[in-house]
């Protein structure tokens, strides 16, 4: 029985495990994180909500000049928008491996799976999970 299970965005079709957590760290990266305001709380029968934060700054960062500290502004981005938001993968390495005069970027991600890390087991194992996550024009 799979740890997780989840839908291929592009196909319809079951993904699980792996597969699955590739997806998310995709879509996590290339979500912008939505800046909290204050008309993002909403007082409802004496409550505060606020709604959750998802995604990471590296849509906001990949317009800049690609200077070493914009390359290192990068890679926080991903370590804090995966640290955030997914809980089954811990990353080992990051790094920008095609820079384009296009305006295209390819982020390469690995990291440790970690099968049941959504429900707070921890257990980190010797799955590797490689993605490489592309910016810009041809995105």
């Amino acid at each position: 029985m799979p740890d997780s299970v989840g839908i291929d965005r592009r196909t319809g079709k079951i993904l699980t495990d792996r597969e699955h957590v590739k997806q998310s760290i995709s879509v996590i990266l290339r979500t912008p994180l939505r800046k909290i305001t204050r008309d993002d709380f909403e007082v409802v029968a004496s409550r505060r909500r606020q709604r959750r934060w998802f995604g990471s700054e590296v849509q906001e960062l990949i317009d800049r000049p690609m200077t070493t500290t914009n390359i290192m502004r990068i890679k926080s981005a991903v370590y804090v928008g995966l640290e955030l938001n997914e809980p089954r993968f811990k990353l080992t390495d990051c790094d920008v491996i095609e820079l384009s005069e296009t305006g295209q970027i390819i982020v390469a991600v690995a990291g440790r799976y970690i099968p049941k890390g959504h429900i707070g087991f921890d257990a980190v194992n010797d799955n590797i999970i490689q993605v490489n996550v592309p910016f810009g024009v041809a995105a």
